[in-house]
């Protein structure tokens, strides 16, 4: 008799400890009654899924300038007329589709998902993807106020998404232009200059407007920009309303 209930003790000791290593065991509330709910190995997936699917937008879509010497201390703001790239920093692997879209709204959240802008098969998690590559093949902004990006990493388990939005702003600089045209002769390039100032002297009266000859790839152009570098209307501020009135613009550099 002793020796059967030594044995049976013996058995649920080992019952015990292989339960233990295979599974857990959570409390789970039914109508008011505690009970006990095994979980199973995929309880434990699902739950390190969604914690990888909460992670920080922020810590998964940057912006990297091409331009190493413009820093930024708060990387949601981000410059016009300065070429950027997108970093993805993917805290899962799968395959990877990138959304873009950008809006000169004021409330960024009336930005929808914009059209597929980049995809890779099979990317490893916490390995970077940078993408234009080329430095001088950035993204170039003009007059956006917001721009939104989606990530989607698609695995077996189920999609891991993430969006983060990103506000726009001019560049300071010294010299400030509004670009009006670009023609392929300096007349009527004149003709524009004059034009856009005799109908706006309101917004514009204190600038210059100036005519500028370009040339690239053996093709001549004369772009018209209107230039302060007094203390006037903002350029961003005086292109705003060239535009409500239907006069195409917007703010460049200087250089």
């Amino acid at each position: 008799m002793f020796l059967i209930k030594y044995f049976l003790i013996f058995l649920i000791l080992v019952f015990s400890y292989v339960a233990h290593v295979s599974s857990a065991l959570a409390d789970v509330s039914l109508d008011g009654k505690i009970v006990l709910k095994t979980l199973t190995i995929e309880d434990f997936e699902e739950q390190i899924r969604e914690l990888n699917i909460a992670k920080d937008p922020k810590k998964v879509i940057k912006l990297k300038y091409g331009v190493p010497e413009i820093l930024m201390k708060n990387n949601s703001v981000i410059n016009l007329d300065t070429p950027f790239r997108i970093v993805i920093d993917p805290p899962v692997s799968g395959d990877l589709e990138v959304f873009y879209n950008s809006s000169q709204s004021e409330i960024h959240t009336e930005l929808s998902r914009g059209p597929l802008m980049f995809s890779k098969k099979a990317i490893n998690a916490d390995k970077k993807v940078v993408f234009p590559r080329k430095r001088r093949k950035g993204i170039m902004l003009h007059k956006q106020s917001f721009i939104r990006i989606d990530v989607l990493i698609s695995q077996p388990e189920g999609p891991a998404t993430y969006t983060r939005f990103f506000q726009t702003k001019p560049l300071a600089s010294k010299n400030k232009r509004i670009f009006l045209g670009s023609f392929s002769d300096r007349e009527r390039a004149n003709r524009l200059g004059e034009f856009v100032l005799e109908r706006n002297r309101d917004i514009i009266d204190k600038y210059e407007i100036k005519v500028i000859e370009r040339k690239k790839d053996n093709t001549l152009s004369f772009r018209v920009i209107a230039e302060t570098t007094g203390s006037v209307t903002e350029p961003s501020e005086a292109c705003a309303l060239l535009l409500k009135r239907k006069f195409s613009c917007f703010v460049v550099n200087s250089d």
